[in-house]
C-alpha cells in the first residue's frame, strides 16, 4: 500500500489542475451553469467509487449529509463566483482562512481551547490576507478598498462556509459513514441542490447542455479533478491525521496562485505566493 503522503500530495497536484480548469471554464460561463454541470459530473464519477461503498446510512446520516450538502453548494457557487471575477493571485490565497475559521469554530462552539501556535497561526492568516489585499502605496485604504469588493467578500464567506462544512465532514466520518460513501452521497445532493436552483432561476437540464457546448471539456476536466482531489484527500485522511494531510494539501494554493497566476498573465503573482507561503505557515501552526 503507497504512504499517506502519496495521497495527500496527489490531492493538492489535482486541486491545482481543478482551480486552473475552473478559472478558464468560468471566465466563459455563468458560474451558476458552470457548477450546476461540474457538480453533475462529479456525481457520475462517484459512480466509480460503487466498488468500494458499504451504503450503510441511517435516516440520521442521510440528513445531516444533506444538510452539509446545502451549505457545501453555497459555498462552491460563492467560490466560483469570486474566481470568475477576479484574478486567482487575489481570492485563491484567501482559502487558507478556512483552518484559522476552522480553529475560532472549535473554541466557541465545541469547547477546543486555542493554544499560543494557534493564536500566533491565526496572527499569520491575518497577515497573509493583508498582504494579497494591499498595495504598497497606500496600505490601509486599498486594505479597505479590497474587503468592499463583493468577489473577495464572496471568497471569504466561502472560505468561513467550508470551515462549517469541515466540522461536520468529520464529524459525519467519525461517527456515521466511511469517507467515501460520504463522498459518493454528498456530490449527488450537491448536484441536486444545483438543478433545484438551476430550475427556478434559470434552463434546469438545458444550463448543463449550454455549459459543455461553451466550455467544451474545461467543465468535465474541472469535475475531474474536483473529484481526483477529493477522493485523494479523504483517502489520505483514513490513513492518517488530519494535521499531517492539511499542510501538504494547502501547497494545492500556493501551486494555483503560481501556476494559474502565469498561465493567465496576471499582474499579482508575487504579492499572492507571498500571501500563500505566509498564510500556510500560519496553517502549520493552527494545525500542529
Amino acid at each position: 500500500m503507497l504512504p499517506w503522503w502519496v495521497f495527500a500530495f496527489a490531492s493538492a497536484i489535482f486541486a491545482t489542475f481543478f482551480t486552473i480548469f475552473r478559472k478558464k471554464g468560468t471566465r466563459k460561463e455563468n458560474a451558476l451553469e458552470f457548477e450546476l454541470t461540474r457538480t453533475t459530473f462529479n456525481a457520475l464519477f462517484g459512480l466509480l467509487l460503487l466498488p468500494f461503498l458499504t451504503f450503510k446510512y441511517t435516516l440520521t446520516s442521510i440528513l445531516i449529509i444533506y444538510f452539509t450538502s446545502i451549505l457545501a453548494s453555497i459555498g462552491i457557487l460563492l467560490a466560483s463566483k469570486s474566481l470568475r471575477h477576479s484574478e486567482i493571485s487575489q481570492v485563491i490565497p484567501l482559502h487558507n482562512l478556512t483552518p484559522g475559521f476552522l480553529a475560532v469554530l472549535a473554541f466557541l462552539f465545541l469547547g477546543e481551547t486555542l493554544t499560543r501556535n494557534q493564536i500566533i497561526g491565526l496572527v499569520f492568516l491575518i497577515i497573509g490576507a493583508y498582504v494579497l489585499e494591499t498595495e504598497h502605496h497606500n496600505p490601509l485604504k486599498s486594505f479597505l478598498k479590497h474587503l468592499k469588493s463583493r468577489y473577495v467578500d464572496y471568497a471569504i464567506i466561502s472560505a468561513f462556509i467550508f470551515s462549517i462544512t469541515a466540522l461536520l465532514d468529520k464529524y459525519i466520518i467519525n461517527l456515521y459513514t466511511t469517507p467515501f460513501d460520504f463522498l459518493f452521497l454528498i456530490w449527488i445532493f450537491i448536484a441536486i441542490n444545483f438543478m433545484i436552483i438551476s430550475f427556478i432561476s434559470h434552463n434546469g437540464i438545458k444550463s448543463i447542455k449550454n455549459c459543455i457546448k461553451t466550455t467544451k471539456h474545461n467543465v468535465v476536466l474541472t469535475a475531474f479533478f474536483s473529484f481526483l482531489a477529493n477522493a485523494s484527500y479523504l483517502y489520505a485522511l483514513s490513513l492518517t491525521y488530519v494535521s499531517l494531510v492539511m499542510p501538504i494539501s494547502k501547497l494545492s494554493i500556493l501551486m494555483s496562485t503560481l501556476i494559474g497566476g502565469e498561465i493567465f498573465h496576471e499582474k499579482g503573482i508575487l504579492k499572492g505566493a507571498i500571501s500563500s507561503v505566509i498564510m500556510i505557515i500560519g496553517t502549520l501552526l493552527i494545525i500542529i
